[in-house]
């Protein structure tokens, strides 16, 4: 599930009147194959979040240093993502920093390794 969306915490605006959000945001929470359900986000589900400034200039910065918490990003925004989760789990995911690097995969295979 992705959640893409501009925020209006400060927008400028232009001289043609056009507005020009301060900041992008994104939220991903990744589920297993076939998972979709709210069922299926559990304590241990990985929830990326990122809040990144739309300014000039950080094309060249890596990704990760835009990396926040979902809480961070319902404060901005007034949305209660993860809502259908139970509170107990909601806690504990919105809450956490990702790291931003990908996790081990398990294959099923001999030593979690591809043939």
């Amino acid at each position: 599930m992705i959640l893409e969306y501009t925020f209006s915490g400060g927008y400028a605006k232009t001289p043609n009147t056009v507005t020009v959000p301060t900041a992008c945001w994104k939220v991903i929470v990744v589920l297993p194959p076939g998972g979709h359900a709210p069922a299926d986000i559990q304590a241990d589900t990985r929830v990326i979040a990122v809040d990144m400034p739309n300014t000039q200039g950080i094309k060249a910065k890596d990704w990760r240093t835009f990396l926040t918490t979902v809480r961070e990003i319902e404060a901005i925004t007034g949305y209660d993502f993860l809502s259908t989760a139970p509170k107990s789990i909601q806690d504990q995911i919105e809450t956490k920093k990702d790291t931003g690097r990908a996790r081990a995969v398990r294959t099923g295979t001999r030593g979690g390794r591809n043939p």
